[in-house]
């Protein structure tokens, strides 16, 4: 086997551990949850290509919503047990063949933090409590924004389907 095949592998391996990681013991971190405040951060390179911090914000807290997650703001976070924030991160960087065609390699994670106690001192700290495998992909310049803001969606809609088989609607 080639050192590049391994790598691959390795590479999927990785990804599916992390996936049933955040599908079994993230999902319970959602039990109780009020509602969560959404933060949204996108590397320098993904903005200049078109994708709005604002856009992407807006399109997470409105799935949200309409799944009867309530949003909160960041005085209610505070507020709230555990302090929760949905975190999405957007990472990229442009990559080229030539002046003319460009394209871009990003990387997506979405986390859910909040502030836990630990068991063995009973200290507060923040933790990521539950989050997506993520997604790495290439994609040309003229699709990046739509393939970035429907891969997100399909990562809400991860977190949606957890939390609601959690706190079923009454």
């Amino acid at each position: 086997m080639s050192v590049r095949k391994f790598v691959t592998l390795l590479v999927c391996l990785n990804l599916g551990v992390t996936l049933a990681l955040a599908q079994t013991i993230g999902k319970e971190s959602l039990r109780g949850l009020e509602g969560v405040e959404v933060l949204v951060a996108i590397g320098e390179p993904i903005v200049e290509a078109g994708l709005s911090k604002h856009q992407l914000q807006v399109d997470v807290e409105l799935r949200l919503r309409k799944a009867g997650i309530k949003v909160l703001t960041e005085e209610e976070r505070w507020n709230t047990p555990g302090s929760p924030f949905l975190f999405a991160s957007v990472i990229g960087v442009r990559i080229s063949r030539s002046e003319t065609r460009s394209g871009y390699a990003y990387q997506m994670k979405l986390y859910l933090n909040q502030q836990v106690t630990l068991s063995r001192d009973l200290e507060k700290t923040d933790a990521f409590t539950w989050h997506t495998a993520g997604v790495i992909g290439i994609t040309p310049r003229d699709s990046l924004t739509r393939n970035i803001r429907e891969a997100i969606a399909d990562m809400v809609d991860e977190f949606i389907n957890d939390y609601l088989a959690i706190n079923p609607k009454q």
